[in-house]
């Protein structure tokens, strides 16, 4: 038996004087191609995609499950305005862009508001803390900042006597 079976379709007339059709044996897909004018059929055949021939995410260029690389910004569920290599969520300008290397920057509303380094962290912005702060480098908290203040002592006239 024949493993493929070639339709011809021939009208002989307009740009598309003639298409086929090829069928693979066992559902093994179908392809078609198309002739222009008197040239005849100029390309390959090409691939219809069906729910048992899925194309893959090469084939239709996107990024598979498995991951890959995106050249230029990205928008999850709005346009990017940052530009670069950034990515914003939920409007265009608030998110994560890299602004240099082993810099890491977040904005809001389009404006810089914290920045990742290898050696530090940079809060362009007022900080709020509702619970504790907890440093574990006690190196800066010496008589530089407190001077000139007892606890526990008595006055006398315009001196403190500890």
């Amino acid at each position: 038996g024949a493993s493929k079976l070639i339709l011809h379709f021939n009208m002989n007339i307009g740009s598309c004087p003639a298409v086929q059709f090829c069928v693979n044996y066992k559902n093994g897909g179908i392809s078609y191609r198309s002739a222009r004018d008197d040239f005849g059929f100029e390309l390959d055949w090409t691939e219809f995609y069906t729910t048992t021939r899925k194309p893959s995410a090469g084939d239709v260029g996107a990024l598979p499950v498995s991951g890959g690389v995106i050249n230029g910004n990205l928008g999850i569920g709005t346009p990017n305005i940052l530009g670069g290599s950034s990515i914003v969520l939920g409007d265009n300008d608030t998110g994560l862009k890299q602004n240099g290397d082993g810099l890491l920057d977040i904005y809001a509303n389009g404006v810089q508001v914290f920045r990742f380094q290898n050696d530090t962290l940079e809060s362009k912005k007022s900080i709020n803390v509702t619970g504790r702060l907890t440093p574990t480098d006690y190196g800066n908290f010496d008589s530089r900042y407190v001077q000139d203040f007892r606890l526990g002592s008595y006055e006398s006239g315009q001196a403190w006597m500890g």
